[in-house]
Order: structure tokens, then C-alpha cells, then sequence
């Protein structure tokens, strides 16, 4: 303990009392520097020269010495400054005797193991193996002989040795970068093994993170059926995705670092350079449709370019987003033209054609259905239908309409219809839906049948079977209704 306690005087304390003494001699003006008449500056010129030029370049950004209030070199006052840099240090410092017993921790190493005070820290090197754990950063655990400070006792110096440390009670984790060689104490002629801590657990994180992030983007891209591009001012290709890549039939890899004019048919080349210089001298965003031929195969594209900028806002090169829409294109013009026939046919039938979403609301209509209403179709799009239904069904029709929804079985409904001239004629409708593979309804086709005089004909017929029923009923003579077999068929009361 007596030893300790020398080596930290000798390091640290001392150097304060002589600091303290100087300063107590010196006038308010001349605090702000140390003269050379100092006998420890010499010793403090090897000791750092002992410790490396590696750890001293460490220190130079936190080291501030002056004379005269007017900034002076290293040899001037620095080692009574050493215990103050040490003590505010970002970066940890830990030394050690010959030995391998710890005898200083300064505030910021003391951090690093997760501890406020640094007693717990001053044991030797077997014990603190027995707190922590030390590995290398993929995880694997490091023998005690490849510890830093073992390094250390051995006579080697380290250097930039990167660690994960764990505490074995908490389990806090933290990655530290080691640096250290062995010097002599300049009062005592002690070797000293010293070590700096440079705590890179934030940057390990954010590094991490980092590097999820980019694996998932990378995931992405990959997975993208749009191809992603990048290419410098010449045209040369720096980055392209699997899909940009197929689409002149070569990988990734082989890809990146040819040019246009060797992939590409000759006008091909020619719209996708303009479009790539249009960028490149306005900075806009542009998006075209074109064709591009490549290995005989021609095939549509729609591609969007954007610049690329440097730190300073300069146009480097041009980002690409290229969709083949060659099978999207064709569909739609199939579509189109099945809707085409859909439409020619629905115009074609004297009944009032209509196509309905799932939610019910009216998304077509045939030439029919505004010839007889007198509505265009936009009139009667959407549940805009219901003005041209008569107020007494219409509440009716809106309740069995939702049934039928929900339930998705089709079932006739009748209601009346107002034509062109104000007049209502009675319709049936009949729907049936249009479903995907998992059963969901997609659509309703459906067709309104004007059946207006079948129901006055029903009811004519229903008013002649009443009067002919009264009739009988009161008649006074007995009346028998036989079949063609002779057979009575009914009889009055009489």
C-alpha cells in the first residue's frame, strides 16, 4: 500500500504541490504560464516521450499550457498539468506497477467499468479478472496473457487493441480501444505501465444500427422489382440492384463500371443519355416512358432519374429508378379492351346494365340506363342511384340491398324505376358477384328488367279472379266448376 500510494504521488500529487507552490510565488499576470526554470519539465518531456508519440497525440487536443497569457510548447510547464488533464480527461487513464497492481483510475475509466469511485478498481489485475470479462469485438473471449495490461507486463507496447468489456455482476457491456506502454516514473525510477481507454461503445451502437440499417436497405433493394441505379457524370454504372442488372441480362457485380453504349441498342442508348444529361445540367427530377432494346429484346420501361450530390451540393452523377412495365402495360390494354367489349355489349341489351364495388355503390352503367332515367351516368354513379327509384321502395331496397351484401347470396329484388318523362315502371333486378380466389367480393354485375306491364297484367288478372269470386259467392243458384275429366272443381255455398 506504501508503494501505491508513492506511485501516485511521484504521477500525480506532486506534480499539483509544485503547481500550487509556483503559483502561490507568481503575480496575478504571470499565472498564466509556468517558466522553465521548472525542474520537473524535463522529466515530463520523458515521460511522454516514454509513453509514445501514439498516447501523446491522444492527450494534444485536451493539453493547454501558456505563458505570459501567450500560448507556449510542450516543454513549458506541462507536467504540473498532467494530474488536471488526467483528471478531466474524456478518454481513461490507468496505471499500473510492474506488477500488475492497479494504483490509479481516473474519473473517466472509473466510468467505463460502471463504477462512481475508484476504490473498488486499486487490486491487482488477477482479482479484476474475476469482475470482468474481456473479448474481442466479434464476441471471443480473450485468454488472460491477451489482456492489455498482461501485454503490458510482458514488455510489449499496445496498440488501437479494440475490447469488449463485461461486468460480470451487472452485466454492462462496453467497447473500449486500448493503447498503452510501459515508462518510467521521472522521481522514482519506477516503470509504470499505463494505459489509455478510449470508450467507443456509443460509436459501436450507432455503428450497429448503422449497419442494420444498411443490411435492411440492402434486403430491400434486392428484393425491389424496380431497379435502383447510380452512375457518375460519364454514365459509368457505380451501383445497380439484381433488377436493374437483369434487365440487360448481367449481375450486379458485372454490371458496375461498364457504360450505356456497351449494353444498350444504339437509340436506346441515345434516350437514356439524354435523359441522364437533362439531369446532370438541370437538377431536376426526371421521369420518362421509353422502350429499351438490349441483347435483341425490347421491353418498356418507365425510369426516373434524379441528381446526385457531393458534401457541397455539386452534381456528381444521377440516381435511377427503372420499372420494366412491359406485362403492366399489356394488361391494361387488355383491360381496356375487354372493357371495350364489355361496354359494346352492355349498350347492345334493352335492359339497364350496372356494376356495382363491394361497398354497393354504383361504379357503371349502360347507354340503357340514361335513355330510360333521362340521367347521365355521372348522375346516377355511386349510391347516386337512389333519386331515380320511387320514395315508397326505396327504404326497402336500401335494407335487402345491404342483405344481400352481407350475406353475398344474390336474390331478386323489385322495385319501380322513374323514366325520362316522370312516369314509374316496376323492374327486377338480378346481381351476382364476382369474387378472387380467397372468396372476397370484388364486384356486382347486375341487370334491371322492366317488368312493369307483367305486373299491371298480374294485377288485372288478380282483380278478375275477385270479381268473379264475389260473383259466384253471391250467386243464387248452386254453381259447380268441372274439369275437362268431369271432375268438380268448385262450388259456390248455394
Amino acid at each position: 500500500m506504501e508503494q501505491e500510494e508513492s506511485l501516485i504521488s511521484a504521477f500525480v500529487k506532486a506534480p499539483r504541490a509544485r503547481l500550487t507552490r509556483e503559483m502561490s510565488r507568481e503575480s496575478d499576470s504571470e499565472r498564466a504560464g509556468l517558466g522553465k526554470s521548472d525542474a520537473g519539465h524535463a522529466d515530463a518531456e520523458r515521460l511522454l516521450r516514454d509513453l509514445g508519440h501514439d498516447f501523446l497525440e491522444q492527450l494534444r487536443p485536451h493539453l493547454r499550457w501558456s505563458k505570459g497569457g501567450e500560448e507556449s510548447g510542450p516543454g513549458e510547464g506541462l507536467i504540473p498539468q498532467l494530474s488536471a488533464v488526467f483528471e478531466n480527461l474524456v478518454d481513461g487513464v490507468v496505471i499500473a506497477d510492474r506488477e500488475g497492481r492497479f494504483v490509479y483510475w481516473n474519473p473517466s475509466s472509473v466510468r467505463m467499468r460502471g463504477f462512481v469511485y475508484d476504490g473498488e478498481l486499486k487490486r491487482p489485475v488477477g482479482e479484476l479478472r474475476e469482475m470482468f470479462r474481456m473479448s474481442r469485438p466479434d464476441g471471443e473471449e480473450l485468454e488472460d496473457e491477451e489482456w492489455p495490461i498482461s501485454r503490458l507486463m510482458r514488455g510489449e507496447t499496445v496498440r488501437n487493441l479494440e475490447c469488449r468489456v463485461l461486468r460480470r455482476d451487472t452485466g454492462e457491456e462496453w467497447s473500449v480501444l486500448y493503447n498503452g506502454n510501459r515508462v518510467r516514473d521521472p522521481e522514482s525510477g519506477e516503470e509504470l505501465l499505463v494505459l489509455l481507454l478510449h470508450d467507443l461503445t456509443e460509436q459501436r451502437k450507432m455503428r450497429g444500427e448503422l449497419d442494420r440499417t444498411v443490411r435492411l436497405l440492402e434486403a430491400i433493394h434486392e428484393s425491389s422489382s424496380s431497379g435502383l441505379l447510380i452512375k457518375d457524370r460519364t454514365g459509368k454504372y457505380l451501383y445497380s440492384n439484381r433488377a436493374s442488372a437483369g434487365f440487360v441480362g448481367l449481375s450486379s457485380r458485372d454490371l458496375v463500371g461498364r457504360y450505356d453504349h456497351e449494353l444498350l441498342g444504339e437509340e436506346s442508348y441515345r434516350t437514356v443519355r439524354e435523359q441522364d444529361q437533362e439531369v446532370l445540367e438541370s437538377g431536376r427530377t426526371v421521369s420518362r416512358e421509353y422502350e429499351l432494346t438490349s441483347g435483341g429484346v425490347t421491353r418498356l420501361h418507365v425510369g426516373t432519374k434524379l441528381p446526385l450530390r457531393d458534401d457541397h451540393e455539386k452534381i456528381v452523377g444521377v440516381v435511377g429508378i427503372i420499372e420494366d412495365v412491359t406485362e403492366r402495360r399489356r394488361a391494361e390494354q387488355e383491360l381496356r379492351e375487354s372493357e371495350g367489349r364489355f361496354r359494346e355489349l352492355a349498350d347492345a341489351i334493352p335492359q339497364i346494365v350496372w356494376v356495382a364495388g363491394p361497398d354497393g355503390a354504383i361504379e357503371t352503367l349502360n347507354r340503357r340506363a340514361e335513355e330510360f332515367t333521362g340521367l347521365r351516368v355521372e348522375e346516377l354513379g355511386g349510391w347516386n342511384w337512389g333519386r331515380a327509384i320511387h320514395p315508397e321502395d326505396l327504404p326497402r331496397v336500401l335494407e335487402e340491398w345491404r342483405e344481400i351484401r352481407e350475406t353475398r347470396i344474390p336474390r331478386p329484388l323489385q322495385f319501380r324505376i322513374r323514366n325520362q318523362v316522370g312516369e314509374y315502371r316496376w323492374h327486377i333486378t338480378r346481381e351476382m358477384p364476382i369474387r378472387n380466389e380467397q372468396g372476397h367480393v370484388l364486384r356486382w354485375y347486375g341487370t334491371c328488367t322492366d317488368i312493369h306491364d307483367q305486373v299491371l297484367a298480374e294485377d288485372q288478372l288478380r282483380n278478375s279472379e275477385e270479381r268473379f269470386r264475389t260473383f259466384v259467392e253471391n250467386a243464387v243458384d248452386s254453381l259447380f266448376i268441372h274439369g275437362e275429366d268431369g271432375r268438380v272443381l268448385d262450388v259456390n255455398e248455394q
